[in-house]
């Protein structure tokens, strides 16, 4: 784990990737930030199929709610007239049409959070999740023009940097195919593939075109960045929470406060979310064994509690947590619970308010079905779904500062370390 050289250089990055993120999100069919729960339990969605099947008792036997049998003969006939009477029939994609279906099925649930991606959206969010692919080590965005991909973040090391690829490049083709008119996870495929393998880039630089040859390899996704500050103040920045977070917040806790850190800044600013485990564990780095995180609230009245197991590497470092808009899902249980046992101040902007959590279905097709199962409690017995979390010093971001390099919601953050309060930009 590397030592971040420059704390605006690094907000920037963060701003960058989660620009990426939200492309991404938006272009592949995610519905709200902090869709990456995946737990283990299932749930049917057997109460919609009690409505399917449901009588009035005011009503005659030709009023009655059809069966979910009889409500699929109707899909099918509707299948059967387009197949028959669509003008190009024969340009007609099955696949494509069944995954309609699904997709409309879905949309009805009503759920912004419950949703299907197609196997190659799945694909590309599950490696992800994991905390390693295979690839180039770029992070990606596609612009409203769409014919292109932007290099918004390049991963040290990897070997896009080794090859001179620079941040704002634009990605107009890959091995000759032509960028525009694919989607966000279409392209990101063609980059993505096999280690050892080589991928042909064509890329735009300031009105020059060139090619780039990249040797493909196995990237590790760095989610943590850490530096020392002035005053033995250590700053961390969790991006979000795949399977390696925790493993890479407690590395970075031991080596700021090997180098004699004596208070913290957790940056959850623009984190999205991601696995409930790693959510608990990493709340445990802060708080007692045994301390209960989170609870999780499902059908017939279920509840799970989730609590810390074992010793956290910073238990009673002083410590503010800097949360905003796009903090969303394991960030708030994160915040939340610190805020709730009150082991942390919140500083910032309320935060996104995704208090719901998804279970993942993998589809014979490779497609996954992600379905929300429970609302989860702060442990006060909060809910904070569609609500969010309010911080304890509402802080804005000045935008125009930022750009200059200056982060005003840190500088707050540390103001509020060293004199325990701020005097300035607070609500």
């Amino acid at each position: 784990m590397e030592e971040s050289k420059n704390t605006n250089k690094h907000s920037l990055r963060v701003l960058l990737i989660i620009v990426a993120f939200l492309f991404t999100f938006i272009l592949g069919g995610f519905a709200g930030a902090g869709s990456f729960w995946l737990i283990d339990s299932y749930y049917p969605l057997s109460s919609l199929r009690a409505a399917l099947s449901a009588t009035d008792g005011n009503t005659d036997s030709s009023e009655v709610i059809q069966t979910r049998d009889d409500l699929v003969s109707i899909l099918w006939e509707a299948w059967d007239i387009i197949e028959s009477d669509y003008l190009e029939a024969d340009s007609l994609d099955t696949t494509e049409l069944m995954r309609g279906a699904v997709r409309g099925m879905v949309d009805a649930v009503g759920d912004s959070h419950t949703l299907v991606l197609d196997p190659v959206a799945a694909s590309i969010v599950s490696e992800d999740m994991s905390g390693e692919f295979q690839g180039i080590g770029v992070t990606v965005g596609m612009p409203d023009t769409a014919d292109r991909l932007v290099a918004v973040d390049i991963l040290d090391g990897s070997p896009a940097e080794e090859v001179g690829m620079q941040v704002g490049d634009a990605i107009i083709a890959v091995d000759g195919t032509l960028i525009e008119g694919l989607s966000m996870n279409d392209a990101i495929t063609l980059i993505r593939g096999p280690e050892g393998t080589d991928v042909l880039l064509t890329i735009e630089r300031d009105e020059e075109t060139f090619d780039l040859t990249v040797t493909r390899r196995a990237i590790e996704y760095p989610s943590v960045s850490f530096e020392m500050l002035d005053d033995n103040i250590g700053y961390v920045a969790l991006t979000e929470f795949n399977a390696n977070a925790d493993d890479q917040l407690v590395e970075a806790l031991t080596e700021l406060q090997d180098k004699g850190a004596e208070a913290l800044v957790l940056d959850l600013r623009g984190n999205p979310g991601g696995l409930l485990d790693q959510a608990v564990q990493i709340s445990g780095e802060f708080l007692p064994d045994e301390t209960l995180v989170v609870t999780e609230h499902g059908r017939n009245e279920t509840v799970n509690s989730y609590r810390v197991n074992g010793e956290g590497a910073a238990l009673n470092v002083p410590m503010v947590v800097l949360i905003d808009g796009n903090s969303a899902s394991a960030s708030e249980i994160v915040a939340g619970a610190l805020q709730d046992l009150g082991r942390a101040e919140l500083l910032g902007t309320q935060s996104y308010g995704k208090g719901s959590v998804q279970t993942l279905h993998t589809l014979s097709d490779g497609s996954q079905l992600r379905v929300t199962i429970a609302k989860y409690a702060l442990p006060s017995g909060t809910f904070i779904d569609g609500i969010g979390l309010t911080p304890d010093y509402v802080v804005e971001l000045d935008e125009d500062a930022w750009y200059e390099g200056v982060d005003t919601q840190l500088d707050a953050a540390i103001e509020l370390l060293l004199n325990g309060e701020i005097t300035s930009n607070a609500e």
